[in-house]
């Protein structure tokens, strides 16, 4: 294999190009587009991707990091193989380890979805939040009592379903 497939200097090169996203496709809760469990053992587009890509099988073990922090992003250029340690220090690196939302925070998201042209991904983005969490938010999925004085934290990677992790 490839030594350069696994190399955490990568990030520098990511911003060389742009991140490439199939806008027709359903994402899971991550944002990480799924495909049907059947094709070739994988069930994250971006591994598949990244294996043909440099022609490699991957095991269920394998890590494929994205370097870009971009969940969605489909560009092999923009991925490296690494641990599952190796992925929790990236997210830490690129400042995308999850954040914790208070109620004020939820109100700042309902308002701004409401009254702005902003989109779910902007606000994600200024939140440091998933975009599904922002549209369990704006749809009344979760925190559904935001709006009354009981106080909620919510860790950003929890699932929103029931507000647990």
């Amino acid at each position: 294999m490839d030594k350069g497939l696994l190399r955490s200097d990568l990030f520098d090169r990511s911003k060389a190009t742009p991140c490439i996203e199939d806008h027709s496709r359903a994402r899971d809760k991550g944002g990480y587009y799924r495909i049907n469990k059947n094709t070739h053992g994988y069930r994250r587009l971006h591994r598949l991707v990244f294996a043909k890509y440099h022609n490699i099988t991957l095991t269920e073990r394998d890590t494929v990091r994205h370097l870009c922090g971009n969940a969605s992003c489909l560009e092999p250029t923009h991925m490296a193989l690494g641990t599952s340690k190796d992925n929790r220090a990236d997210t830490v690196k690129m400042d995308r380890h999850g954040h914790i939302l208070k109620k004020d925070d939820v109100k700042e998201i309902r308002r701004l979805y409401k009254t702005t042209p902003m989109t779910q991904q902007q606000i994600a983005d200024r939140f440091k939040v998933s975009v599904p969490l922002v549209s369990m938010i704006v749809n009344g999925r979760t925190w559904k009592g935001a709006d009354s004085d009981s106080a909620q934290t919510l860790h950003s990677n929890c699932s929103g379903a029931g507000n647990s992790c």
